[in-house]
C-alpha cells in the first residue's frame, strides 16, 4: 500500500471523535476540488430554511473571520443563515453547535474524521477518469473511502446519456450507498449588487470569461452554451486572489479584442471590481439540481421536502 494511502487510513482509524450536540451534514469529495460542494451546501441551506428549520454553515477561510470565497458567497446568497468561517473547522463546528441550529452544514468535511455521527454526502465528478492519489493524480483520499460515505452524488451529470450513467452507477454501487445524479443549471447573470440580468444577454456578445475555480472548463462550457459569439476564456488557480497586474492584463485583453462584457463566477465577481472601468462584469448564477430530488431528501435524516 502506498505511503500516502496508508497515512489516510491511519488518520481515519486513530482520529479521536467529538460528539456534538447537533447533527452535522458534510458535503465532501475524494479529489482535490471542483465537484460543486459550495452550490450543494447552498442548495441544502435553502431547502432546510424553506421547511422552517434553522441551519448553520461552517466553511474554510484562510484567516479567522476572513471573508474568503466561500464565506462571502454564503453570506450573500444564504441570507439569515449564520456562517462560521476560519481555518480550524472542528472549533468552528463547536462554536456553530453552541448556537443551537437544527443542523450544521459543513463545507468540505469528508476528510475530517474527528466528528462523531457526521452525515457524509460525497460529491463525485462524472468526468473523473483516474483514481490516482496525490501527487500522481487528483485524489486526496483513496477511491475505496467511498465506503465511508452515507450518500454519493455524481455531479456534472446533466449531459450524461443513460449508458454512461449506468456505467458510473455500477462502479459506485459496490459501496452499498445510495447514488444520485446532479447538474448545475444556469439561472441568470447578476451584477456586483446582485441585480439579475437574463441569460439571453450573452447571446451574440464577445465575452471575457474569467474564473478561479477547481475545474474551469465546466464554467467555460456553460458560457459557450448560452450563445456567445466569442468566448475569450482565461482560467486562474482555485481561490485565486487577483492582483492589480492581473486586472490590468485582463483589461488589456478586453480592449485588444473589443470584448463586450466579462462573465465570471459568484465567488470571483467581487475580486474583479477593478475591471468595471473597462467593461461590465457579471457573475453566472447557477442552481444545483438533483435528479429524483424527493428520493434524495428522504435518503438523508433532514426531515424536509423540496
Amino acid at each position: 500500500m502506498p505511503a500516502y494511502q496508508l497515512a489516510c487510513y491511519i488518520r481515519r482509524i486513530f482520529s479521536a471523535q467529538v460528539d456534538l450536540a447537533v447533527p452535522v451534514l458534510s458535503a465532501g469529495n475524494i479529489e482535490a476540488g471542483g465537484t460543486g460542494k459550495t452550490p450543494f451546501i447552498l442548495y441544502l441551506a435553502e431547502v432546510i430554511s424553506r421547511n422552517s428549520r434553522h441551519p448553520a454553515i461552517v466553511c474554510y477561510a484562510h484567516k479567522k473571520n476572513a471573508s474568503g470565497d466561500e464565506p462571502a458567497f454564503f453570506i450573500q446568497r444564504a441570507k439569515d443563515v449564520p456562517v462560521f468561517a476560519g481555518r480550524n473547522k472542528l472549533e468552528l463546528l463547536k462554536t456553530a453547535a453552541a448556537t443551537n441550529p437544527d443542523i450544521v452544514l459543513l463545507d468540505d468535511g469528508f476528510h475530517i474524521f474527528s466528528v462523531a455521527r457526521k452525515i457524509d454526502v460525497v460529491l463525485y465528478d462524472s468526468g473523473l477518469q483516474s483514481h490516482l492519489l496525490l501527487p500522481a493524480g487528483r485524489m486526496r483520499l483513496p477511491f475505496s473511502f467511498l465506503k465511508y460515505a452515507d450518500c454519493i452524488i455524481v455531479t456534472h451529470a446533466k449531459t450524461l446519456n443513460k449508458t454512461r450513467k449506468e456505467k458510473i452507477r455500477g462502479r459506485l454501487m459496490k459501496f452499498g450507498k445510495p447514488v444520485f445524479f446532479a447538474g448545475h443549471q444556469p439561472v441568470c447573470l447578476v451584477t456586483q449588487q446582485g441585480e439579475p440580468v437574463p441569460l439571453s444577454f450573452i447571446a451574440g456578445k464577445k465575452i471575457l470569461a474569467v474564473c478561479g475555480i477547481g475545474k474551469p472548463w465546466y464554467f467555460f462550457k456553460a458560457i459557450s452554451s448560452l450563445g456567445a459569439d466569442t468566448v475569450c476564456a482565461i482560467p486562474y488557480p482555485d481561490h485565486f486572489y487577483y492582483q492589480e497586474a492581473d486586472i490590468a492584463e485582463l483589461a488589456e485583453t478586453a480592449r485588444n479584442y473589443h470584448l463586450d462584457a466579462c462573465v465570471t463566477t459568484e465567488k470571483d465577481i467581487m475580486k474583479l471590481s477593478g475591471l468595471l472601468s473597462v467593461l461590465p462584469v457579471y457573475a453566472l448564477r447557477i442552481k444545483f439540481v438533483i435528479e429524483n430530488e424527493q428520493e434524495f431528501l428522504r435518503a438523508l435524516p433532514l426531515g424536509v421536502n423540496s
